[in-house]
Formats: structure tokens, sequence, C-alpha cells
């Protein structure tokens, strides 16, 4: 009876860390995008932009540094983000926290701005010239972009942030 008391535990213990492991990714995207639906912003047509300050509720933000984020949303196709030349940090994560391209200072724009485009899963048409190019595993994807401060000029950072398009 003891024996398999303790075999049932550590079944389920193993089952919890690998649901703990392979879930816990897209249950923290899944996170932002909901609470940026909350606030109204909806995916695939606006970004939210969370200026400094303890206010910010996020795990791994910086409460000196402006964040600026959105669910790409391509069902519908292709999406395109102009990102200005600038001190950013930007990414673009599938639903599952999964790579898809990184923008600005750690990019292949290297900060000097671009067209990033990023594509859905299975897209077989035309891939244009002059874009930054990611390939999706999701239809729905994180958009993050950190502007940084240069010389503490917060007002330039938040005036980048609202110029990427």
């Amino acid at each position: 009876e003891k024996a398999s008391q303790r075999a049932r535990d550590d079944a389920a213990l193993q089952r919890a860390i690998v649901a703990y492991r392979f879930w816990y990714p897209t249950v923290s995207v899944e996170g932002i995008f909901n609470g940026n639906r909350a606030v109204g912003i909806e995916d695939g047509k606006q970004w939210g932009i969370a200026a400094t300050g303890p206010r910010q509720v996020g795990f791994t933000l910086n409460s000196d540094t402006p964040y600026g984020s959105g669910v790409l949303d391509l069902k519908d196709g292709p999406m395109v983000i102009e990102l200005p030349p600038g001190p950013f940090i930007g990414l673009v994560d599938d639903h599952n926290q999964g790579w898809v391209l990184d923008m600005g200072l750690p990019g292949p724009d290297a900060g000097k701005g671009g067209k990033h485009l990023v594509l859905p899963p299975g897209y077989t048409g035309k891939i244009p010239e002059g874009y930054y190019v990611g390939h999706s595993k999701s239809f729905k994807n994180l958009v993050a972009v950190r502007a940084l401060p240069a010389e503490g000029d917060l007002k330039k950072a938040l005036d980048g942030l609202r110029n990427i398009k």
C-alpha cells in the first residue's frame, strides 16, 4: 500500500513538472494578451505603451524603461512592424514564447530601424525584398519593444514607441 501510494505521488509530481515546463510559457503569453485586452487593446489593431514607474505589472519589466506590447494576429496574413531608428530592444515571440524575430539593437537592423515582416504558419506567398522576415509557428504572436531612454530622455523614448507602426 505504501509503495503504491509513493508511485502515484511520484507520477503526479512528474505530470505537474511536465505541465509547468511545457505550458508555463504559453500561459504567461496569454496572460500578457489578456492584460492588454482587459484595457481595451484589440489584437492586431493596437498596442499599449507602459511608461516608467512602479505601477508596471510584469515579471521582467524594469521600472525605469518604457515598453510597448501587443498581439499580432496573423489569421488574415502577414503583418509588418515598422521600427524607426533608435535605441530599441524588440522581439516577436509566438504564442508559446518561441522566438520569431528580434528588432532594434539586438536584431538585424542593429538599431537603424526597418520593416519587419511576420509571416503566419504555412505561409507560401511571395516575400517582398527589403524586409527583415520572421516565420511564426502560431497565428497569435507577442510583439514587445523596450525603448532605452538614452541620456535619461524619457520623453524621447516614449515618443519613439509612439512612432512604431
